[in-house]
Parts: C-alpha cells; sequence; structure tokens
C-alpha cells in the first residue's frame, strides 16, 4: 500500500507544475487509462479487481482529471460493451490559463480556449470578442477550438483526416481584426471534426509567438467516444437526420441503429449506416406513424450515448366546402379527443381559439371530424393538437393554414 501511496504522491507533484516529461506522462497514462477501460469492457468483466486497486485507479484519474482541466467520466453502458474514457482539450502548461467544456453538449460540440494571457470567467466559449483579442500583448496567443462528431459529409470534406499533434503550418492566415493575426487549422480526428482558431497579438507574428502556439497545439488531446450519434432535428414530424463517428476513423465500418419507442422497455435494430474515409457516417431515419422515440448506435460492441427524438402529432386541415372543414389526426388512440381550431387577430398579431372539435370517427390510423366555422371571409385558420391530448407520446401538433 505504501507503494501505492507514494505513486499518488510523486503523480500529483508532477501534475502541478508539469514540464514536457510530466506533460507525455499525463497523456501516455490517459492512453493507458482508455485502453485497459475498453480491454476489460472487451474481457468482459470476468473478475473483480481488489478494492484498493479500485479505489488507486479511481484516485489517479482523479488526480488526471482535475490536472488537465477537462472532464473525463466513464459512460455506463450495455453488457458487454467496452467503455472508455472522455474528453477533449488541453493538456496542462506553465504560463497558460485553460478554458475547456469536456465533453459534447446537447448541440454535439465541445468547446476549448487556451491563452498565454489572463482569461476571465464571463469570456464566452462560443466566440471570442474583437474587444478582447485587441487587447493581446504583441507576444500573445489565443487559441479556440471547437470538437464535432463528423457524419455530416459536407462538413467533413472540409476537415481532412489529420493526425496529434496538430502542425500549425498546416493553418490557412484569414483576414486579420486589425492588428491580430488570426489562422484557422482544421483536421479529422478519432472520428471527430476538429477545428482551431489561432489569434496573435500582431499581425506578423514573431517566431517566439508561432513555437508558443505550436507547443501549446502539442498538447491538445482527442479522447473520444468510440461510436457518436446526432440527430436533427429533435422534434420533427416524421424525418430526423443521424449522423456520428467511430474513433478508429476508418471507411467501412458497420453502424447499427437501435430504437426505444416511447412506452417500450427495450431498443430493437430499425436501420443501419456504413462509415466513410474518417470514420464519419450518416443516415435518415423516418418515424413513420410511431411515437417518439429514443435512439442509440451500436458499433463494435460499443454503444453510443442515447438520444431523445420528440415526434410532432400529424393534423391535418382541409376545406370541405364553403364554411365547412374537415380536421385528421394522424395518431392512434386519438378517438374523442379533441383538436382545437383557431383563427388568426390582424388586430393583435395572433392567434385566438375559434373552436373545439371532438375526433368521431376512427379507421385505425387517424381519428377525424367535419365541422362549420362562422368567421368572417379572408379569415386564417389552422387546426392545432395540444399535448393535453397527445399523451406523452407526442408534441403538439399544428396543421397548415387555410383561409375562410
Amino acid at each position: 500500500m505504501a507503494d501505492e501511496l507514494d505513486l499518488l504522491r510523486n503523480l500529483g507533484r508532477e501534475l502541478v507544475e508539469p514540464d514536457e516529461d510530466s506533460e507525455e506522462r499525463a497523456r501516455e497514462l490517459l492512453r493507458q487509462r482508455i485502453d485497459a477501460a475498453r480491454a476489460d469492457g472487451l474481457a468482459g468483466r470476468a473478475r473483480r479487481p481488489r478494492l484498493r486497486w479500485s479505489l488507486l485507479i479511481a484516485s489517479v484519474m482523479l488526480l488526471v482529471g482535475s490536472a488537465l482541466g477537462f472532464g473525463l467520466g466513464n459512460r455506463l453502458t450495455p453488457s458487454g460493451s467496452a467503455s472508455a474514457n472522455v474528453g477533449f482539450g488541453f493538456l496542462p502548461a506553465h504560463g497558460w490559463n485553460v478554458m475547456q467544456s469536456g465533453t459534447l453538449d446537447e448541440a454535439g460540440e465541445a468547446r476549448a480556449i487556451a491563452a498565454n494571457v489572463p482569461l476571465e470567467p464571463s469570456d464566452d466559449f462560443a466566440d471570442v470578442s474583437l474587444a478582447a483579442l485587441r487587447l493581446l500583448p504583441a507576444d500573445g496567443v489565443l487559441i479556440r477550438v471547437r470538437f464535432s462528431p463528423r457524419g455530416d459529409p459536407a462538413k467533413d470534406g472540409a476537415h481532412p483526416v489529420r493526425e496529434l499533434p496538430l502542425r500549425f503550418a498546416d493553418a490557412e492566415r484569414l483576414r486579420p481584426y486589425y492588428s491580430v493575426a488570426r489562422y484557422r487549422l482544421r483536421a479529422g480526428i478519432g472520428g471527430y471534426n476538429v477545428e482551431a482558431r489561432v489569434y496573435f497579438g500582431e499581425d506578423a507574428p514573431s517566431n517566439r509567438a508561432v513555437d508558443a502556439a505550436q507547443n501549446q497545439l502539442n498538447r491538445l488531446v482527442v479522447a473520444a467516444d468510440r461510436v457518436t450519434l446526432r440527430a436533427q432535428p429533435l422534434i420533427t414530424l416524421s424525418v430526423v437526420t443521424l449522423s456520428g463517428s467511430v474513433d478508429n476513423g476508418r471507411a467501412g465500418e458497420d453502424i447499427k441503429i437501435q430504437a426505444k419507442d416511447c412506452g417500450l422497455d427495450f431498443f430493437r435494430v430499425v436501420d443501419g449506416a456504413i462509415t466513410e474515409r474518417g470514420g464519419g457516417w450518416s443516415t435518415f431515419y423516418n418515424l413513420g406513424q410511431g411515437p417518439s422515440t429514443t435512439l442509440r448506435a451500436v458499433w463494435n460492441e460499443a454503444t453510443s450515448a442515447e438520444v431523445a427524438v420528440r415526434k410532432r402529432a400529424w393534423i391535418d386541415l382541409k376545406t370541405l366546402s364553403g364554411r365547412r372543414f374537415e380536421v385528421n389526426v394522424f395518431q392512434r388512440r386519438a378517438w374523442r379527443k379533441r383538436a382545437l381550431i383557431q383563427r388568426f387577430d390582424q388586430r393583435l398579431g395572433r392567434w385566438r381559439p375559434a373552436k373545439s372539435v371532438v375526433l368521431t370517427d376512427d379507421d385505425g390510423y387517424k381519428a377525424s371530424a367535419s365541422f362549420t366555422v362562422s368567421l368572417a371571409k379572408g379569415t386564417r385558420i389552422r387546426a392545432v393538437f395540444p399535448r393535453s391530448q397527445t399523451g406523452p407520446c407526442y408534441e403538439t401538433g399544428t396543421s397548415r393554414t387555410l383561409t375562410t
């Protein structure tokens, strides 16, 4: 146990004031932990490690996670699948300040900012203001990086497959902000698109400033999910675009798309995709007349994070004759529910209630009703099937607009 405590103490000292050797040891430790986690998952966790070694590994990961400055966390995956540590950002370096989100947000992006000047807590991950950049001293360097899964062919094509560490020599120069030089470096790494923006405090950066930027790019880490999934839009009437990536960056990998429909407690295979060069993949999934669902991607015994896709109720409004109309709701168990008819108030500039209609007819796949409405000629109307009527498995639906 003494040896284990010494290891923790030594690691803690190294990570407080990192030099090049300790940075490499931290990077190697991260690789080892990721490889060990994957191997452990593939082995099916046949036997549990001793408690004291479990505590040791947890303590080491806590120290490494704190020192690296980005979130490292294990995702719980189904039995038989491998787990991996996930993080995006920069390894520590003396004289550099870093802000980083660490993991992907709801929009499917992670961000990091590193600078050799102080960063304010109010600084925004999403952008760097012109005012802040103009405060960079002559030898100042600021690097902003965005990470997102590959899978969108249009975006993937602009991010050539590269390996870490990124090379500043591959960056393209952009139009400067006044005296601030700007460079952009794009790359596809481990199934992710990485875009780094490098800013210098003067229009013609010195060799010293360029070397500083390169040294910081050398500390960039992309420890990704083994397989990712992104869905757009998250609320849809029928079709959703799915995209993602695998961490080996290879083409020809088989992806299975699984769905767990609202009201069910199991996943089933509903679609599939094949990865392109760089590990990205994309496909379309049609929910049809089905309810809201939860999707996930499965590849090589690894499972992506789950993504909830909400299904908007499909409601249609059509004219029968004169002031007589028909409303149809294409949803199971909609019989005897109510559709709301609304009119547009030109004076107030908003929709107002006009009528409530009970869906009295049902043929198994849609519920409908005909009705009359007494409104001035030229009034715009629409039908709404509200959440109070859709139930938990659908979102509010709104029809097209008609004119009386």
